[in-house]
């Protein structure tokens, strides 16, 4: 989080009743404190302690809390503190008195406004300064993260093309296809497209992995917008770049499952499975990368579950798509598969 700024307008927090009791409240402070100096006090330095408090009341509330300080301050010292008091019948020097102190009051007032006028505009300044620093920071290690995850992703699609390849030729085929896929899927991820087929943005996703490993079951589709579609991409390779190097996909027999299926009432999900993997153990701090998974949407009704099964990871997203349909495959449903070995 960015710093706190020098200098926060008060007026920001205080409503209209709030500047107009603060405004009272240094009136009668300013009479308190003229009343204590009485004693040493001239008649002319009467209205000392009003300047004092159209200064705080100003600076803190701004135009209403400095007029109502300035006008109540001045007719209380007026009417109690010149000789005699508790009266307005005075003499003509005294009302002019008066209307001096109101003169170089309301110069002082626009003055000390000015003042924190600037002093405001110069916080909004600073804040957004602040933020900028922040973002970019943010954006720089998040660069730095998905260059580190790229590469390992890169690294795991040599690995896996080489290791099933007949030839040399052959492996550079599998290489090639499985870099443009990849890089297809950086496109979709960083593209300010509008709404996208979320079946075929999973689909071009796990190309883009070029891992066989990974059994991809396609049950629904839903348009989603460019920020979510954006989201499960980069969520889908930070999990394929753990298992790499951690999970199921490190070990020859280790497969994932990534089905996307419909989500009644009115959305869909995506599952992340890993099997035949190391044995998984819950990680003791959260990490940049698991933020990202499970930061990955963040629209109305949208929701991540990552958890870790000593089996494998599991993750699921539920995105929440009034346009959600089911799609035909020519895979069987685990339920239905389920159903057919036990009849039940």
């Amino acid at each position: 989080m960015p710093d706190a700024p020098l200098w926060t307008p008060v007026t920001w927090r205080l409503n209209l009743w709030e500047r107009i009791a603060l405004g009272l409240a240094t009136a009668l402070l300013a009479a308190a404190l003229r009343l204590a100096l009485k004693p040493v006090l001239q008649d002319e330095a009467a209205f000392t302690p009003n300047f004092l408090a159209l200064f705080a009341a100003a600076f803190l509330g701004g135009w209403l809390s400095g007029s109502i300080s300035m006008l109540l301050g001045g007719l209380i010292t007026y009417y109690f503190f010149f000789n005699p008091a508790d009266t307005f019948d005075r003499p003509l020097f005294d009302l002019l008195s008066l209307v001096l102190f109101w003169v170089i009051a309301g110069l002082s007032l626009v003055s000390v406004v000015g003042l924190r006028s600037a002093l405001t505009k110069l916080s909004v300044r600073e804040q957004a300064l602040l933020l900028a620093q922040e973002q970019e920071r943010l954006l720089s290690r998040e660069m730095g993260h998905r260059v580190k995850n790229l590469l390992a992703v890169v690294q795991g699609v040599v690995d896996q093309s080489l290791r099933g390849s007949r030839d040399l030729p052959d492996a550079r085929g599998r290489i090639e296809a499985r870099l443009r896929s990849l890089a297809t899927a950086q496109e979709l991820a960083l593209s300010p497209f509008v709404d996208v087929s979320l079946a075929g943005l999973v689909r071009a996703a796990v190309g883009a992995l070029g891992d066989d490993r990974i059994e991809l079951e396609l049950w629904a589709d839903a348009k989603v917008d460019a920020e979510r579609a954006r989201g499960v991409v980069l969520a889908l390779h930070e999990l394929a770049t753990n298992a790499l190097k951690y999970g199921a996909l490190s070990r020859p027999d280790g497969r994932v499952q990534l089905s996307l299926e419909l989500a009644p009432p009115d959305g869909v999900e995506i599952e992340w499975r890993e099997i035949g993997g190391p044995p998984v153990r819950p990680p003791e701090r959260r990490g940049f990368g698991t933020r990202l998974i499970t930061h990955a949407v963040a629209g109305s009704g949208d929701e991540v579950r990552l958890t870790y099964p000593e089996a494998g990871v599991r993750c699921v997203f539920r995105l929440a798509a009034a346009g959600a349909q089911a799609l035909a495959s020519d895979w069987i449903p685990r339920d239905a598969a389920a159903a057919e070995a036990d009849p039940r």
